[in-house]
C-alpha cells in the first residue's frame, strides 16, 4: 500500500491533510460554508483523478484511486465543519 507517509507505517494519513484546504475555502466563502467547499472538492475530483492517471504510475487498481478521491471529498468537507464548529464555538463563547 502506497500513500502520503509511507515511513510512518501509516501510509493513509495524508488523507488528514484535506480537511485544511475544506477549512481554508470555508474561510472565504460567506454564505453557505460548507457546500461551497464542497462543491469544489467535487468538482476538483475528476481532475485530480485525470491527473493522477496522467502524470503518476499508477500503483492501485483504478477502483481504489476512485475510493481514495471519493474519501478525500469527505474529508474536506469534514474540515468546513470543523471550521464551522470551531468559528461557532469561539463566537457563542463572547457573548
Amino acid at each position: 500500500m502506497e500513500g502520503a507517509f509511507r515511513s510512518s507505517g501509516h501510509p493513509e494519513l495524508g488523507l488528514l491533510f484535506f480537511t485544511l484546504p475544506g477549512a481554508v475555502a470555508s474561510i472565504f466563502s460567506r454564505r453557505r460554508k460548507v457546500m461551497l467547499p464542497l462543491f469544489g472538492a467535487i468538482l476538483a475530483a475528476p481532475l485530480c483523478f485525470v491527473v493522477m492517471r496522467l502524470f503518476f504510475t499508477p500503483v492501485r487498481s483504478v477502483w481504489q484511486e476512485l475510493a481514495w478521491l471519493f474519501s478525500a471529498v469527505f474529508w474536506c468537507a469534514l474540515g468546513a465543519l470543523c471550521y464551522l464548529f470551531i468559528s461557532s464555538f469561539f463566537s457563542n463563547g463572547a457573548r
